[in-house]
């Protein structure tokens, strides 16, 4: 069996319905409402559909591991995409999600190796964890301004992401959103502009120096992690947090950093130890 047609007073289609199916197409009827979970899951031979009209929300891990799929029809019915819900869909190469999504689930798009471009809808406020990791064809992301966050790993190792433009609105950027993005150009993020969330890029590319603004008053979690060509770091007085791991393996960080809490906390150092001296008394590099 390589094709199915699924009679027209067929309502509900049940988890698992066609999982491991070796068929390349299916007709699905047009009363559907939900596709659910796992539905399509490890259907390998699967080339295309299109989904009914009436269909409101697309399952976690219904087509997972579809790996022919080169293309999926998205009507403007659906308003929620669930997790995984195109995970490994190695041939899929383009894909349009409609103004009518609202949600979409962690890792929906996660290694579709062949995704080139993507359409975000402006009812999107969030860009889930590992929304697009590993997509490795990706070459340019625009954000409407209507996302407010950026989920961790969300362009995990787009390798081929040269482009992305992260709006004003976003206030939120998870832990190692953009790492592995080894064809941007060298670029810190900044979270409402007061928190120092991370770079992006190549760490190839990374300046010698940097200079914070003084809107800035926190420095994230692993901010400045494995930046290999950072020799020296001018930290403005406005900032109050200095997140773990902030400068974790600033290999050439040759400077004796002393690092602040609130201003008046003195608790520790970045850089090597022959570089501070006894009468050291320089604040957050400054």
């Amino acid at each position: 069996m390589t094709s199915i047609s699924i009679p027209e007073s067929v309502t509900h289609i049940g988890e698992y319905a066609f999982c491991g199916c070796k068929i390349t197409s299916v007709d699905l009827p047009q009363g559907l409402k939900t596709l659910e979970n796992y539905v399509f899951y490890n259907c390998t031979n699967l080339v295309s559909i299109k989904i009914p009209n009436l269909v409101t929300a697309i399952g976690d891990r219904a087509f997972e591991n579809c790996n022919a799929l080169t293309s999926v029809t998205i009507p403007e019915s659906v308003t929620t995409i669930g997790e995984k819900a195109f995970y490994s869909c190695g041939a899929l190469t383009s894909i349009n999600i409609p103004e009518s999504v609202t949600t979409i689930g962690g890792s929906a798009f996660f290694m579709c190796s062949a995704l080139t471009s993507v359409s975000i809808p402006k009812s999107l406020t969030s860009i889930s964890s590992g929304l697009f990791s590993c997509c490795s064809a990706l070459t340019e992301v625009a954000l409407p301004n209507t996302i407010t966050s950026i989920g961790e790993y969300a362009f995990r190792d787009c390798t081929s992401l040269s482009s992305i433009s992260v709006p004003d609105s976003v206030t939120a950027i998870g832990k190692y959103a953009f790492e592995g993005c080894e064809s941007m150009a060298f670029l810190l993020l900044y979270d409402n502009n007061s928190i120092c969330c991370g770079w992006v890029g190549d760490t190839n590319k990374c300046p010698e120096t940097i200079s914070l603004p003084e809107t800035v008053t926190e420095i994230s979690p692993h901010a400045f992690w494995k930046c290999e060509k950072l020799v020296s770091i001018n930290i403005p007085a406005s900032v109050r947090t200095i997140g773990s791991g902030a400068f974790s393996c600033c290999q050439r960080l040759n400077i004796g950093l002393l690092l602040y809490d609130h201003g008046t906390k003195c608790y520790g150092y970045k850089g090597k130890t022959n570089d501070v001296t006894e009468n050291y008394s320089t604040r957050r590099g400054s």
